[in-house]
Formats: structure tokens, sequence, C-alpha cells
């Protein structure tokens, strides 16, 4: 597997509605292999790959080239951004997270009212998402729309370390699934095959639907990943798949 590829997918910023740029790498990293390629109306890019042999039935791969994000709804008056979520985003995890704004490529970092300004029961709740803010070190509403605009999307601004068995970046999901079939484009594969990198996966499956009915497949797998359920206190019942080991069992 091409980590080196990886790598530049993952920390390459494609919020749902913003996968351009994603889309330009893997058009060039697939140019000369496919047979044929388009981008359709919704953004997808679809890709016909000729095999050894002709196929009985037309069968479709997908993955999704988006990731879950923000968008900002508004610029206050002391320079932070208001913003609100692109995609599922567990709130949990977004306090003092880096994020990077898409388009003005500008750094910022989410914050809230200190614990020291806050009262009573507020300390130890789960701020809402209007609460917070993403501070790019403005100095007021006139400096921060020197460089931002309302509807300009952001990212996180993740890393990427390997370890001897693993990955820790942001937007493996589904980065690793575009590589995969990056990878089996550019190999010689065995019969012909669609596949479809697709948009705007993490706010409904949009660009999933529009691919297949554009492809009309007899068959679709959809190369994507999921959450490793190997965690302490979860149901073994529910431990889906362990880290490592792959799918370990299907529930029905």
């Amino acid at each position: 597997m091409n980590m080196k590829l990886l790598r530049k997918l993952c920390l390459t910023n494609g919020v749902s509605s913003g996968e351009e740029e994603l889309r330009s790498i893997i058009i060039k990293e697939i140019d000369g292999y496919a047979d044929e390629m388009y981008v359709d109306k919704s953004g997808n890019l679809i890709v016909f790959k000729k095999g050894r042999e002709r196929a009985e039935n037309k069968l479709l791969l997908s993955a999704h080239m988006d990731e879950v994000g923000f968008i900002v709804t508004g610029i206050n008056s002391d320079g932070t951004l208001s913003v609100d979520e692109v995609g599922g985003i567990d709130r949990r995890v977004i306090l003092g997270k880096k994020v990077r704004l898409c388009t003005s490529n500008i750094e910022g970092v989410f914050g809230i009212k200190p614990i020291h300004l806050s009262n009573g029961d507020s300390r130890n709740e789960i701020p809402k998402l209007k609460e917070m803010y993403i501070d790019i070190g403005a100095a007021d509403k006139g400096d921060a729309e020197k460089y931002v605009t309302v509807g300009e999307l952001a990212a996180f601004d993740g890393r990427y370390e390997e370890t001897e068995t693993s990955v820790i970046t942001k937007a493996i999901d589904d980065r690793a699934g575009c590589l995969v079939l990056i990878e089996m484009i550019k190999s010689d594969i065995p019969y012909d095959m669609y596949f479809s990198f697709v948009v705007q996966e993490e706010v409904g499956l949009r660009g999933a639907k529009t691919a297949a009915y554009s492809v009309d497949p007899d068959y679709a797998i959809v190369v994507e990943t999921t959450t490793a359920a190997d965690i302490p206190g979860n149901d073994e019942s529910k431990t889906v798949c362990c880290l490592g080991e792959g799918q370990r069992k299907m529930l029905v």
C-alpha cells in the first residue's frame, strides 16, 4: 500500500461540498490507467477500467472523498467565528482542536468561555456548538473579515503519523477507501469494473445516490472504514471489529 499517497490524501482538506482539491489529486494519480473517467454534475468522479476479461455483471466499487468539518455561519464583533457542523461530529472532541479554513488557509482553534467564568453545572456540561467559537487571532470583526468570509468551510487540522501497526491521522474515513480504489485502478484487474469516488457522504450519502443511478450497476461494493469496537466497557456482542484484526464478525 502506498503510504505516502495515503498521507497526501488524508492531509488534503475535503469537507463535504468542498472535495475539488482531493478529486484533482485522484484524477492525476489514475491518469493513464483508466479507460474512461468523468465528473458528474454532483461532483462524483466516475471511472471505468477494463479487466483481462469482460465481466458478466456490472460491478461498481465506491469510496467517498469527503470528510466532516465546519462551515462559518458568522463573524463576531471580537473577531471570533461562529460555525455549524458539516456531517456528524461528536462535540466532546471539538474543544481545543486546531482547524484550518479551507479557502483562506487560516489556522484557528476551538474555544469556549473559560471554566473560571462558568457557573454551576455548566462547568461539567458538554457545550453546544453555538456556545463555541473558532479563534483565528483576529483583533475584531473588521480584522477577521479581511481573511474569512461567511460560508467558508473549515477542516480539522490533523497530523499524520505511522506506528509499527497503525496510522494516526484525520479523514482516514474514507481516504483509505479512496487509496484502495486508486491502487486497483492502477493494477491489472481480472474483470471490467466501475469505480466511483463520491462526494457528500457525510451529509446524507448524496453523491453515492447519484453515482448509483449514473452507473446503474448490477452489484456494488462500498469500500469504507469503520470504528474499532474493542473498547473498555463495550458489550462483546457489539464488538463488530477489533483494531488490527479486520472484521471480526457480522451482526445482522
